[in-house]
């Protein structure tokens, strides 16, 4: 009887040659393919393992990164003829043409502009009756004026404020330098603000550009560029957001930090990883709230960016402007339209604030722009004082500047925001 074999011991030689080989490479491959599977099994385990913290930072990373973009970008409201939100617009930037403002020599021309402003004399009054062609008239309906039309008031020239903070205007905490409100009863809100003639028995427009910071030429260029009574309003996203406070109050400007809240739609509209929530409790919410307010210091107080929810409810707000009448800053509500119910809280809770009238450069055209401070200053003329949003487009920053320098003629003052809080206005 014939002995059982591996088929890998057969002879080297006769009619089985080369099968032992054969199998001997089957086997090799065999082993080969089970490194490879346990090599391949192995990497699985350790990224499943280690990707869960990863993806997470990732995604923290990638959040925060969007939420800077998303700050420096308009997102304001659009209204049906009802003044109802219908939704928070998505965060594109639109397209500002060539032709009005948007190349690299911008800032300088901005700064050629005024000079120019404050050197060239106003030329002579029109005789009356005289068709004036588009320009203003007497009573500043007529359109805006040529650059170089007026003269910029001194009033309107940077003056740096005292550097910020000041001793006991501010709080070491955990989250950072926090407002406070003095013993002797001043509040930061007054103790940052830029000085202005109270006396002045005349309408005031306020102008605040927002979503300043991300950017630093944009940042600089509207720094530098903008009359000093315009406000400035920073992401507490931005980099060195606290250094940008600084440079702006030493060119005399009033500043503002940005206060991200819940929108309608979110969290597809997400307005950042600090936002309050409607979803979180009082306490949570003011943890976000000390964290932004320690972001920097010299501020008058806070605009609040998105929040079409947020703001219309009185239950998550009321708890938020009761810390900022508590620690003296103002409140700004960024959203002309109907909804809010800040208005009505800060006077609650005894909150200083104002509302936005106006979005000026929703539409970045340079008529539309024209034709919405046209309406801040009939609304200023008839209610004591309006106020106006805007962008650091350099089409915004080119029509403000050609706007700014025919207050004067008008008996309007540009106001900081400051000098209008607590007024009426159009809203």
């Amino acid at each position: 009887m014939r002995g059982f074999r591996w088929r890998g011991d057969r002879p080297a030689s006769g009619p089985g040659q080369g099968r032992g080989s054969a199998g001997a490479g089957r086997r090799l491959l065999g082993a080969t393919a089970i490194c490879v599977i346990a090599l391949v099994a192995g990497t699985i385990v350790w990224l499943a393992v280690t990707a869960g913290p990863t993806v997470a930072r990732l995604q923290d990373e990638a959040r925060y990164r969007a939420m800077t973009v998303a700050v420096s970008l308009p997102v304001w409201p659009r209204m049906d003829d009802a003044g109802d939100v219908a939704a928070e617009q998505s965060a594109a930037e639109p397209e500002v043409p060539p032709e009005l403002g948007g190349d690299d020599e911008t800032g300088e021309t901005l700064r050629s502009l005024l000079q120019t402003q404050l050197e060239t004399p106003p030329p002579p009054p029109p005789p009356e009756g005289d068709d004036v062609g588009g320009t203003a008239d007497a009573n500043g309906d007529g359109g805006t004026p040529p650059a170089g039309s007026q003269d910029l008031p001194t009033a309107m020239m940077a003056e740096p404020l005292p550097p910020a903070p000041v001793a006991d205007l501010v709080e070491e905490t955990l989250f950072g330098p926090l407002p406070r409100i003095a013993e002797d009863g001043r509040m930061p809100w007054q103790g940052y603000a830029r000085p202005f003639d109270e006396a002045r028995d005349r309408p005031r427009v306020s102008i605040i550009i927002t979503g300043l910071g991300r950017q630093q030429e944009r940042t600089q260029r509207a720094i530098d560029t903008m009359p000093a009574p315009i406000t400035l309003a920073f992401s507490p996203y931005a980099e060195d957001v606290s250094d940008w406070l600084g440079v702006a109050r030493a060119d005399g400007h009033e500043t503002l930090l940005m206060l991200p809240m819940e929108p309608v739609g979110f969290p597809q509209n997400d307005p950042g990883p600090q936002a309050l929530l409607v979803s979180m409790g009082p306490d949570e919410n003011r943890e976000r709230l000390q964290r932004i307010l320690g972001r920097g210091t010299g501020y008058v107080g806070l605009i609040g960016y998105m929040g079409s929810r947020f703001a219309a409810s009185q239950e998550s707000l009321t708890p938020m402007l009761q810390m900022m009448a508590d620690r003296g800053i103002l409140y700004v509500d960024n959203r002309p339209v109907a909804g809010t119910v800040a208005a009505q809280v800060a006077g609650e809770v005894g909150a200083a604030h104002a509302i936005v009238d106006r979005v000026v450069d929703e539409t970045a055209t340079g008529d539309t722009i024209d034709l919405r401070l046209r309406e801040l200053e009939d609304l200023a003329r008839a209610e004591g004082a309006a106020i106006g949003l805007a962008r650091d487009y350099p089409v915004t920053l080119e029509r403000l500047a050609v706007w700014a320098a025919t207050l004067e003629a008008k008996a309007i003052d540009l106001a900081p925001i400051a000098a209008v809080t607590n007024l009426p206005s159009g809203s």
